[in-house]
């Protein structure tokens, strides 16, 4: 009504741990090996870190390049189980905390 018109407009999308894949299952048979995350809302200095129920840091890797295989720092396969993660995005955003199941 006033001559204004509209020029940009913004999509806000709230990730959560609902938005990531809780369960893989990594025994080579070629589905679901990995545990992959969208890289959609990664950003290039996103940290993952994932740990065992006791704290144990497992796996850590920054920008996601190498999605995790199920394997603990040494390259050894963990057991079935629950793990825990956090996803810190960096630029301001809260850090993504949930958990991941493996089943062979």
């Amino acid at each position: 009504n006033n001559g204004c018109s509209i020029d940009t407009s913004i999509i806000i999308i709230a990730l959560g741990p609902d938005c990531i894949l809780n369960v893989f299952s990594p025994n080579g048979d070629g589905m679901h090996d990995f545990w992959e995350l969208e890289d959609a809302f990664l950003y290039t200095n996103s940290e993952i870190k994932i740990f065992n129920r006791w704290g144990q840091k497992l796996f850590e890797s920054n920008g996601y390049d190498v999605p995790w295989d199920g394997t603990n720092e040494k390259g050894r396969a963990v057991p079935d189980g629950i793990y825990f993660y956090i996803i810190n995005l960096g630029n301001g955003h809260d850090p993504i905390k949930g958990t991941i199941t493996i089943i062979r």
